[in-house]
């Protein structure tokens, strides 16, 4: 369940895609004097965008939720399902992985942040799931989604304000119990 509460955050603008084949990012107008910070989740109308990855003073660096390079913890809002989603290598697309063969996810279900971890608030959409492959041999399934946000059409975006410093205290908190991966 999404809790209410608004979150502070911060309008920014596109400045530029970097030209790198390899990376889905944006830089952004904002930065550090901003109030922006590393880590920070970006949102648009449909849901996420992607996460702050570098900050200037000026300036911030966001990767897109389809960079092979971002993970956000996700659930299925169907079911409360726990998955970790990832950027993957087909562009444009959201994969789940190391699901159980099993696992109760199917085709038309959205995916949103769980909350977990801190950073994204629970509740903000993620992707919509367009495929699931199911291999009984492995016992792993896997599937792939579609994200609900569309960073191609707009030039603002919102960077919530999330607590960096306590979300990374949590997880070397978890680390240390033996809780967190």
């Amino acid at each position: 369940m999404a809790d209410n509460a608004p979150q502070p955050a911060t309008v920014v603008e596109v400045l530029y895609e970097p030209p790198d084949a390899f990376q889905q990012r944006l830089v952004f107008n904002k930065g550090s004097k901003a109030g922006i910070a590393a880590g920070m989740p970006v949102i648009d109308e449909g849901g996420v965008v992607g996460q702050i990855v570098r900050v200037t003073p000026m300036t911030a660096e966001a990767a897109l939720v389809t960079d092979e390079r971002v993970s956000i913890p996700v659930q299925v809002l169907r079911n409360g399902l726990r998955l970790i989603a990832f950027g993957a290598n087909t562009p444009g697309t959201i994969e789940v992985r190391y699901l159980a063969a099993n696992a109760d996810i199917r085709e038309g279900d959205t995916i949103v942040t769980s909350g977990v971890g801190g950073l994204f608030p629970a509740g903000l959409p993620v992707a919509k799931v367009t495929a699931v492959e199911r291999d009984t041999a492995s016992g792993f399934a896997r599937a792939l989604a579609e994200p609900l946000a569309h960073p191609e059409r707009y030039r603002h975006f919102l960077v919530l304000q999330a607590d960096v410093a306590q979300a990374e205290s949590n997880r070397k908190e978890a680390e240390a119990d033996g809780i967190a991966e």
